[in-house]
């Protein structure tokens, strides 16, 4: 049985982080991704260049970053995931659509700076394979099919090659690091409740318990940090927000005393980041509601119809969402654009295309939709229109040590109508990635003029500075 304490709030003393705004001026193009690879900050487009490849900036303070240089190493024709970074390196998913009379097939691209990739043995890995999150110790992939024969590998850096985690197989993983290990949830069909797994850097691997069965996780003083819970048992009927610091084996979980606030009857409190380190724990919230549609965190484009789906065209992904639960959560699938700026949605299960949608039919979208409030149900949501989020009117939370806060208004630092979307922290520096005027649409798909608003304001980097 495992037990939830509540720590007790202590008074905030000393002063609070300070901010400074980076070098780095990013390209208001569809969006950006920031993460870390080993001791260095790295911030990758994911707008790809002619050749299929990347560009990519570096810094080793979050202060001052490199001009853009391209990532080397890209196989020719792939399509490319996200870049997943961490202390050991970092990890690139890529896939290489279907041939006639083929299937497509997977690959992983390994880098210990996040520039230079090297192709993973395709011998080793099944032709099916999802990277996990990177630790400090060591990569994770599920190869296989998820829920049929995925099976968990684990590579150590240093040694190059990898080795099966004798964990039960027909699980659907999802991973995160903690400290020098991996912890694991998985689950053999949908009614089970979650397995969580730890994974310790020599390989060997054991079951544990914990107070959530979904929730955001991070590392933090070599324990899990959780938050955005979503669990009954935990959360009941409770709206405020909530953090959950333990260890995994470990039957006691600690509630930090996170502070109270003013929230409406249909509003709960929710993290958009989470970023801990040497200096405590910063995270950036915000007020959200029940009834709020959903659509990805990035809603910031177009809304189409196909065979009674939504197609919902966002900064760096197309989701597909059932006309009869538009409210529910939908499948996300890469946004793929040709040089004429031709969308292209394929099934994310079948790979077949589901839709095609010229440049024409993007603009006759926009001008027949009216700009919607994300803050509002859509009516008649099969109708072609463009999305923006909701007013952000985000804070920024500090604790040096999970007890005492110290919270402040994201506009009063950053500007207003400033969206603080991602965080990233190594040692005792925090870098956000911010987006000014965050409810303008970002610029034109390639090949494609909306005649949206202009891309005007560039994306921003923010930094803590010393105390």
């Amino acid at each position: 049985m495992v037990e939830v304490v509540d720590l007790e709030a202590e008074p905030y003393e000393g002063s609070p982080p300070t901010w400074a705004k980076s070098n780095a001026l990013l390209a208001r193009d569809w969006s950006h991704q920031l993460t870390r690879v080993g001791d260095t900050f790295i911030v990758v487009s994911s707008e790809d260049i002619p050749g299929g490849s990347r560009l990519a900036r570096t810094s080793n303070d979050g202060l001052t970053w490199s001009d853009p240089v391209e990532m080397m190493g890209i196989p020719p024709g792939s399509m490319l995931g996200d870049v997943l970074g961490g202390g050991a390196g970092a990890m690139l998913h890529v896939w290489f659509p279907a041939e006639p009379g083929q299937r497509e097939r997977d690959a992983i691209l390994t880098s210990a700076d996040g520039i230079t990739w090297s192709l993973e043995s395709s011998d080793t890995l099944s032709s099916y394979v999802d990277p996990l999150p990177v630790s400090d110790a060591g990569f994770a992939v599920v190869s296989g099919v998820s829920g049929v024969d995925a099976q968990m590998m684990w590579q150590r850096p240093k040694e190059g090659k990898w080795e099966a985690v004798d964990l039960p197989t027909g699980l659907i993983w999802e991973g995160l690091s903690v400290g020098d290990n991996h912890a694991v949830t998985g689950r053999i069909d949908q009614d089970r409740e979650d397995l969580w797994v730890l994974v310790e850097p020599d390989g060997r691997w054991s079951y544990f318990s914990a107070p959530v069965e979904t929730g955001l996780v991070t590392s933090w003083q070599d324990s899990m940090l959780v938050w955005n819970l979503a669990t009954p048992s935990v959360t009941s009927v409770d709206t405020q927000p909530i953090l959950l610091l333990g260890y995994p084996g470990s039957a006691e979980w600690h509630r930090l005393p996170t502070p109270a606030v003013s929230l409406d009857e249909e509003q709960f409190w929710v993290f958009e980041v989470i970023a801990a380190g040497d200096r405590g724990v910063i995270g950036v919230g915000e007020r959200a509601e029940d009834e709020d549609p959903w659509f990805p965190d990035d809603a910031i484009g177009i809304v189409l119809a196909a065979d009674g789906r939504q197609i919902v065209v966002t900064g760096d992904c197309v989701t597909i969402v059932d006309r009869q639960e538009c409210w529910e959560e939908g499948v996300e699938t890469e946004t793929w654009f040709d040089e004429h700026g031709t969308l292209t949605v394929p099934d994310p299960d079948t790979h077949e295309t589901v839709a095609t949608f010229t440049c024409t039919d993007m603009r006759q979208a926009v001008s027949r939709g009216e700009l919607a409030d994300m803050g509002t149900p859509i009516p008649d949501l099969h109708l072609p229109r463009t999305l923006l989020p909701w007013p952000k009117d985000q804070e920024v939370w500090h604790s040096p040590d999970g007890q005492a806060w110290h919270r402040q208004r994201a506009q009063e630092l950053f500007g207003e109508e400033t969206w603080v979307s991602q965080g990233v922290t190594i040692g005792t520096t925090t870098v956000l990635l911010a987006v000014p005027n965050g409810r303008r649409p970002l610029a034109d798909p390639p090949g494609c003029e909306l005649g949206l608003y202009p891309a005007e304001e560039p994306i921003e980097l923010w930094v803590t500075t010393e105390q």
